[in-house]
């Protein structure tokens, strides 16, 4: 779902608020004023939504600050970092590899990677792509590790110098300087149990590296972003309009550098909410300017391998864990990180979807049902 459980802001036994919500007849004012005084209430620092189908965006709005110290509003066309909803490229990155036959979801894994994974309980089980999409490969994210690299502990934020692949066969390989044999992998055999796993999708970044022959980034680009027109989206700092981008912020409004961290395919995609509708509604149309048939989208999405658990990248109602019902047809992503919570939903069934990108955390008292009613 995301890297630590900063959406544990999202607690266990919710309730049902008792708040009037807008009729369904309001007008768009109505609304945006019912959402900016919940917004307000909740003390979010800033919040974007889109409701999107198979044609783009039907409706949007935003509310609050991209930079709470400078009083800068957020905009339409503000970039935000998104957190694990990043996953749902990374794994369409490798379904592309798939449908081209280079690889296949059976494929073990170890046999195309630059470095060793030494599982030390299941040293020759095969640790397939499937396994790895599907958040069933036995590696265990440390987040003592992890929270240590990321680029506003360890320095003054930006793009992570530590590459991607050392980072992965330091972690993954016994020779590593940050191998755990306890720490680093769940100690159930590949395929068996359910462990969310960031770090498994580091690796599918490299899985992509290595069979392409090109950067994570430029694969990325050239076979997804480009073709759909998603001219504002980018993994890199460097390759970001930094003038429109959305600061995270904390739960109490103080501003985090722009950070990231080595294995930045599991949750560094910067995006527009509008770049971001024209992928899902590719995918709502069967991956068109994407894949080359919407097999490959229907695998994608197929029932998981353990139930209720995620299928390849996409989860069954991704906001149930929160205490938030939708219909039993609706997929999508969450992701949550230091000062950012985002949302991506798709109704498989009407076709329509909602994206929520929020650079801002959120305190975990009665503020939060304001949060809760909006979404």
């Amino acid at each position: 779902m995301q890297k630590r459980t900063v959406i544990y802001i999202l607690i266990s036994g919710l309730f049902i608020s008792c708040t009037m919500f807008p009729s369904k007849n309001a007008d768009t004012a109505e609304v945006h004023t019912w959402i900016q005084n919940k917004i307000d209430k909740a003390q979010v620092s800033g919040f974007s939504y889109a409701l999107v189908n198979a044609d783009g965006i039907v409706s949007s709005d935003v509310f609050g600050y991209a930079h709470l110290p400078d009083n800068k509003p957020l905009a339409q066309d503000s970039i935000f970092q998104i957190a694990s909803v990043s996953k749902l490229v990374t794994g369409t990155a490798v379904m592309i590899l798939v449908e081209e036959g280079r690889i296949s979801l059976e494929t073990d894994i170890r046999t195309l990677l630059p470095f060793s994974i030494d599982n030390p309980s299941f040293p020759t089980s095969p640790i397939t792509v499937s396994h790895m999409l599907r958040h069933l490969s036995g590696i265990k994210d440390d987040f003592d590790v992890m929270d240590a690299y990321y680029t506003f502990r360890c320095g003054d934020g930006g793009d992570s110098n530590y590459e991607l692949t050392q980072y992965c066969a330091d972690y993954l390989s016994k020779e590593g300087l940050l191998y755990n044999a306890e720490k680093n992998f769940t100690g159930k055999a590949p395929g068996t149990d359910y462990e969310y796993s960031n770090t498994a999708y580091g690796v599918l970044g490299v899985l992509v590296e290595t069979v392409s022959g090109q950067s994570f980034t430029d694969f990325t680009s050239s076979r997804i972003f480009e073709p759909l027109g998603m001219k504002d989206t980018s993994w890199l700092f460097s390759q970001t309009d930094m003038s429109r981008f959305a600061y995270p912020h904390s739960e109490d409004g103080t501003v985090y550098p722009a950070y990231s961290f080595p294995t930045y395919p599991d949750g560094s995609l910067k995006t527009t909410k509008e770049d971001f509708s024209l992928f899902l509604s590719s995918m709502m149309k069967g991956g068109k300017g994407v894949f080359s048939s919407p097999d490959t989208l229907t695998k994608m999405i197929e029932k998981p391998a353990l139930e209720g658990k995620m299928g390849l990248t996409w989860t069954p109602e991704p906001l149930k864990e929160f205490g938030i019902n939708t219909e039993s047809t609706t997929i999508g992503h969450t992701g949550g990180d230091d000062g950012i919570i985002t949302a991506v939903l798709w109704n498989t069934k009407t076709h329509t979807g909602l994206i929520v990108f929020m650079n801002s955390g959120v305190k975990i008292d009665f503020r939060l049902f304001h949060l809760l009613d909006v979404i």
